[in-house]
């Protein structure tokens, strides 16, 4: 029962760090990511002002329901 439990703490130890690494890992405005659970992108905004950091609202539906996401973009 014991390695159950740590096997499970692992799995998510490790699913948390890839979303905190999707959420905070610049990354191209064309690609999408697929990760359990964060749904299909349904309208994406992307901003790029002349000075600052280039970023993209995105919002999805999964099945947790409706969320909205925003990440730095690469400027190509």
């Amino acid at each position: 029962m014991g390695n159950r439990k740590a096997r499970e703490l692992i799995l998510q130890q490790q699913q948390d760090a890839l979303w905190h690494r999707i959420r905070t890992e610049p990354r191209s405005v064309t690609g999408d990511i697929h990760v359990s659970g964060i749904g299909q992108r349904r309208m994406q905004l992307i901003v790029c002002p002349s000075f600052a950091d280039a970023l993209a609202w995105e919002v999805r539906h999964g099945p947790q329901g409706w969320h909205l996401f925003r990440t730095q973009v690469l400027r190509s």
